[in-house]
Order: structure tokens, then sequence, then C-alpha cells
């Protein structure tokens, strides 16, 4: 959700640099940094989302053949390898935010030169909530795995 509410400014930013480019001969100084801060905080909050709505390419021939929880075993040892690297990652994310907001890091790429720690929270937040969806998963993963069977899969 946090990732569709920034499309709005991104689109909003883009539109009044093409105007402002185009139509009055006055390029931003901000739009360039804007846009890739904002585009990265979309994709970012939509990482966690898409695990959780299940839309990450997957071979679907593959689990035709394994079955439920054949499926479920992949996707228990798949997530618990990851759990720990998107953590690691996450905490180092963090790190880098929390240092930005205390050095008062900026960009050094335009001359508007925004500070870095909004942009850097965005991103460690997106992997925290990445992590935590992770998490969520194995737990489904092993509720599936360790529940009774229903009575039409004791048939099968």
């Amino acid at each position: 959700m946090i990732g569709v509410v920034m499309i709005v400014p991104l689109i909003g930013s883009m539109v009044y640099e093409v105007v402002s480019r185009y139509v009055f001969r006055a390029p931003t100084a901000w739009a360039y940094e804007t846009s890739y801060m904002l585009m990265a905080a979309v994709f970012v909050f939509g990482i966690a989302y898409t695990l959780k709505v299940r839309q990450h390419v997957s071979v679907d021939i593959i689990d035709e053949f394994i079955g439920r929880k054949g499926r479920a075993v992949i996707d228990l040892l798949g997530y618990c390898l990851l759990l720990p690297c998107v953590a690691w990652i996450s905490w180092k994310l963090c790190g880098n935010a929390v240092h930005a907001f205390q050095t008062g890091e900026v960009t050094g790429e335009s001359s508007w030169n925004p500070v870095v720690w909004p942009h850097r929270s965005a991103i460690a937040a997106g992997f925290v909530i990445f992590t935590l969806q992770i998490v969520a998963e194995v737990i489904r993963a092993l509720s599936y795995l360790l529940a009774a069977p229903s009575p039409a899969e004791a048939m099968e």
C-alpha cells in the first residue's frame, strides 16, 4: 500500500519535469533524484506484497508433479535459505539509514543535493517488511506441513 501511494508523487514529479523542461525550457534540479528515490521505494515496498500474494515468478509445471506438500517443502527450504540473507541485508540497510541521518549525508548528484536518510529509511523499511513476510511464509509452510491432512488429501 505504501508503494502505491508513492506512485502518485512519482507521476506528479515526472509530469512537472516534462512540462517544465519541454514547454517552459526550464528543467528542474530535483526531478531526477526525486524520481529514482521514489521509484526505488515503490519497488522495494512491492517486493513483500508480491511475495504475500504469491506473484513472484515460479515454475508451475513443477508444481503439477510434486503436489501441495512437495511445494510446501520446497517453499520452506527456499525461505529458510533466503531469510538469513534478507535479514542481514535489512540489518545493514537500517544501519546505513541511521548513519545517513546522523551525518546529514547528501546525494552529491545534483545542485539540489538532498539528504539521503529518508530514501535510505524507506529502502530499509521495505526490506524489513520483506523479512517479516518471509517469516510469515515460513510459518505458512510449516503450518501446512504440520497440519493433519484433510479427508480429501488422505484419500489421495
